[in-house]
């Protein structure tokens, strides 16, 4: 906010019509309601901490679904808040109203606000399992299945909403938008009309699908709110892909195969041996939920680096591609309109191999922070910086449309070897951590 006054100059202070804040949705934390001090580090939605919590609660699947429209799984929020409840002395605490819970959203709003807003979105709300879809409130029947207290729970509000005034020194900004990072990239890449289908390169690759008024009903995929506002709400099919950028820097840091991103596409152009990664880091989302190693297929002494590093690339898309089939089928039609965004959607080899899997063209955002400019967008809706849909359709145009390049046959093809690389590796399932 300080550059921006800076970059502003003189009287800019007066220009800021807004704010808005987006968030990774389920990296929650828990702090004192007098210090606002947290009482630990962020947990982060990669950790794993949760997975006992998940396999004790495996019988009540079919329930959490249909109140929540999610899968109970180690990434879930839930399962790592009782994890963390049985810790000592936090229950005493949390019950008594001491401790708030809260989303990254949640907590920089109490911090923006100096601790007079205590409060989330529904779309936050909506991934940490307690919130109940169709009413959108925090369902008491989930909150009494995992025995958690309500007394440390934020309000629930819609994405495009007021959550207060923050205070910056003598300025005062109302904050008129929180939104979850995936919905706010789908937002952001112009996804706020129903038919539109986003893809989310980020740490995790994400689709999410604006399905319109009503959430899907059965699936095996997720159903969540896309945005909502005091008049409207739109809902979303997701799948989720755990390992993108992770995977890249995994690539980079730990194995030495990249000294930047930047080499990635020249290097996957270079591939000359066809094999097969599952790049399963953080084990199989969507639609398989498996807790599954990465693997390798197809190694010889011909194999080189670029063929390592196209294979985690190439193995990203088919995950996503496999999550796209899974919509398609369940929703039986095609999304009307297909961009992507995200840092890892700097790979030009990345969306135009995937564009050939999804034998559909690929419209890539001409900004690749489309969370933070979703949160924008709503924000300057709310407060009527922009009056409608209109204005925000000329924003986003694409900056470059990737379409199919191969044959159907051949995507078949190599549709063929990857499940069967797929298949080999869930045969080789990962031991349960529980720490």
């Amino acid at each position: 906010m300080r550059r921006a006054l800076a970059w502003l100059g003189k009287g800019g202070a007066r220009k800021i019509a807004a704010m808005g804040i987006t968030n990774q949705r389920s990296t929650f934390l828990l702090w004192d309601r007098r210090t606002g001090r947290p009482i630990g580090r962020a947990v982060s939605w990669q950790d794993r901490r949760g997975a006992a919590v998940c396999e004790e609660m495996a019988r009540e699947q079919p329930a959490i679904q249909a109140a929540t429209g999610l899968r109970l799984t180690p990434h879930s929020t839930i399962g790592k808040v009782r994890w963390l409840l049985r810790r000592p002395g936090i229950r005493t605490r949390a019950e008594a109203g001491d401790l708030l819970f809260g989303t990254v959203n949640t907590y920089l709003i109490w911090k923006l606000t100096g601790g007079a807003v205590h409060a989330t979105d529904d779309t936050n709300a909506s991934r940490t399992l307690m919130m109940n879809l169709a009413a959108r409130a925090w369902d008491p029947a989930q909150l009494a299945r995992f025995d958690l207290p309500g007394a440390m729970l934020p309000t629930i509000g819609p994405a495009a909403g007021w959550y207060g005034d923050a205070r910056l020194g003598r300025l005062s900004v109302p904050i008129l938008s929180s939104i979850g990072d995936q919905q706010a990239s789908l937002v952001g890449q112009g996804g706020y009309r129903p038919g539109h289908l986003a893809l989310t390169y980020g740490t995790g690759g994400f689709l999410l699908w604006n399905i319109g008024a009503r959430p899907q009903a059965r699936t095996r995929l997720l159903s969540t709110i896309a945005w909502s506002s005091k008049k409207t709400t739109h809902y979303a099919l997701e799948g989720t892909v755990n390992a993108v950028g992770s995977a890249i820097l995994w690539m980079k840091d730990s194995l030495g195969w990249l000294s930047s991103p930047a080499e990635i596409d020249a290097l996957c152009r270079a591939s000359r041996e066809e094999m097969f990664c599952v790049p399963s880091l953080s084990g199989l989302g969507s639609p398989y939920y498996a807790p599954v190693e990465t693997a390798f297929f197809g190694l010889n002494r011909n194999t080189t680096r670029a063929d390592l590093v196209r294979s985690v690339m190439a193995g990203i898309a088919f995950l996503m591609h496999d999550n796209y089939e899974r919509m398609r089928r369940e929703r039986r039609a095609a999304p009307r309109r297909i961009t992507a965004g995200g840092g890892a959607a700097q790979s030009r080899w990345l969306l135009q191999f995937q564009a050939d899997l999804l034998q559909k063209e690929i419209g890539l955002s001409n900004v690749y922070e489309t969370t933070s400019r979703g949160a924008a967008y709503l924000a300057g809706l709310e407060c009527g910086f922009w009056t409608g849909f209109d204005a925000l359709d000329r924003l986003s145009r694409p900056a470059r449309r990737f379409t199919p390049g191969v044959s159907a046959a051949e995507v078949n093809r190599q549709c063929n070897r990857w499940r069967r690389a797929l298949e080999l590796a869930r045969a080789w399932e990962a031991p349960t951590q529980t720490n």
